[in-house]
């Protein structure tokens, strides 16, 4: 290889993102579409990929939007992967009613897109999807963001991203478009052009064409490369706030009582602006796999929702949902955020409720439409009762309960097995609601409870709740508490 070709293709590619991360014998599979960015980045990367030791494969996505640019686009993609000794791969993204159900147009193809990398990537092996992101790129991405009102986390591309679709490295990151014409022309390589880039109703091409070419004439010559700094400037910002909010979820994990997913309020609510958006949009893409907090509004609302002491959940759009129970902030996702308040908290305590459920081995909890009646254990000596129920998982569970024999209970057994009922009291002074919020019983199970109780229907014990059990034992005078528990 000579030695102009080495150093133009090591000028166009952030060899530094491919030394460190890339590992000799990784599979690299770059993404390629014909347009100038996508095919430099492929030339580039098998020019250097026996420097590095690292192994190659293309695939082309066909969006099946432009009538015949597929078969065009591929065929080029395809001979000049052949030219080069490159494994080729076609791809041809699913229906849109595949797409998520909300975003762009741009929003739901970019999704159907990145489903059909990870599919080939899966099917090959790759360590790494490259993608052809320029500097150019990240300018244009960086004013889209600002204009949309999207947080810090959104104003720039990182050179490495690991997301639900795979790992992605962007080695042309710090590259200019002028860059890349100019190496594609020293190889005699002439790219295709995708029509669709001069529209100007899509917004990207609109700051492109429009107001990147305002400011550099009106404002600043050079505003592209002052817009590259500070986003770049913004980037080590972010991954310095990241690093504190990946230490507070740290803590949070070891804190959290009601879910292990949980985040403690008391954690965040004196933290910054910037600190607090850092911890809850980790935390969110943690445990929900998912961006939620996209824009300054989704953060607004969740700041709000922190103001309310009263507030039990914050619909955040979309299908996601945030719950505080007692300190503590939960996160789910939900068929829809549509629903009246009430419905929706119904299903957002059912959804956690089973979580609760499966983070506790001997904790039962149920839906009980009718109450279900004891009977007695044959085996033993007298007080032991036993009942079946399905839980929450849907799995069968025996209960026990053990209780000693009370006057007026022989002949026909006074226990039952049922949930909670409104007008549920302990005493005539004391309701059920109110022993359950004074023991701290989160809200969200309290509904899926499974309740002892006598031939007057009045509580005597809770399943899985040894110290609820006595208060309960105590506030009636019992004289001792019964025992209740799952048999395995």
């Amino acid at each position: 290889m000579a030695r102009k070709e080495i150093s133009s293709a090591y000028t166009l590619l952030d060899c530094d993102l491919l030394r460190i991360h890339v590992k000799e014998n990784d599979l690299i599979l770059a993404a390629v579409s014909g347009g100038p960015d996508s095919t430099a980045l492929l030339v580039a990367l098998a020019e250097v990929r026996r420097e590095f030791g690292f192994k190659l494969a293309c695939v082309y996505v066909d969006h099946c939007v432009r009538r015949g640019a597929g078969e065009k686009e591929s065929a080029f993609v395809a001979t000049l992967c052949k030219k080069l000794d490159v494994a080729f791969y076609f791809r041809r993204v699913k229906s849109l009613s595949d797409a998520p159900l909300l975003g762009s147009f741009e929003a739901k193809l970019r999704a159907l897109r990145y489903e059909c990398l990870r599919e080939v990537a899966k099917e090959t092996g790759a360590a790494f999807v490259a993608l052809g992101h320029t500097a150019d790129d990240l300018v244009e991405s960086f004013l889209m963001n600002l204009v949309r009102g999207a947080g810090v986390q959104s104003a720039f591309f990182k050179s490495l991203q690991r997301t639900e679709y795979g790992t992605f490295i962007r080695p042309l990151w710090r590259t200019w478009k002028d860059s890349v014409l100019s190496f594609l022309a020293e190889k005699g390589i002439h790219p295709l052009a995708d029509e669709t880039n001069l529209e100007l109703h899509h917004t990207r091409n609109k700051i492109r064409h429009v107001l990147l070419p305002l400011l550099e004439k009106e404002f600043n010559p050079r505003a592209k490369e002052t817009l590259f700094r500070t986003a770049q400037h913004l980037r080590m910002a972010a991954e310095l706030v990241e690093t504190k909010a990946r230490r507070i979820l740290r803590v949070a994990q070891k804190r959290a009582s009601v879910l292990r997913s949980g985040l403690p309020v008391a954690l965040i609510q004196h933290k910054s602006p910037i600190e607090q958006f850092a911890v809850l949009d980790l935390w969110l893409k943690r445990h929900l796999n998912k961006r939620v907090l996209s824009t300054a509004a989704a953060f607004d609302r969740i700041r709000n929702f922190l103001r309310k002491p009263g507030a039990r959940i914050a619909p955040m759009g979309d299908d996601i949902v945030i719950v505080r129970v007692g300190d503590e902030l939960l996160a789910c996702k939900v068929s829809t955020t549509n629903s009246e308040q009430s419905s929706l908290l119904r299903d957002v305590s059912l959804i956690l409720a089973r979580q609760y459920q499966q983070e506790r081995a001997k904790l039962i909890l149920a839906e009980l439409y009718e109450p279900v009646r004891l009977v007695p254990d044959k085996n033993s000596m007298g007080g032991l009762w036993h009942g079946e129920v399905t839980d929450l998982a849907g799995k069968k569970r025996r209960v026990c309960l053990k209780i000693p024999p009370r006057e007026g209970t022989t002949g026909e057994h006074p226990w039952f097995l049922r949930n909670r009922t409104p007008g549920d009291k302990i005493t005539p002074s004391l309701s059920l609601k109110e022993l359950l919020v004074s023991m701290k019983i989160p809200f969200i199970i309290r509904d899926y409870l499974l309740l002892v109780v006598d031939a007057s229907d009045v509580p005597v014990a809770v399943c899985g709740f040894p110290q609820l059990t006595k208060q309960i034992a105590r506030r009636r005078q019992l004289e001792s508490a019964p025992l209740v528990w799952v048999e395995e």
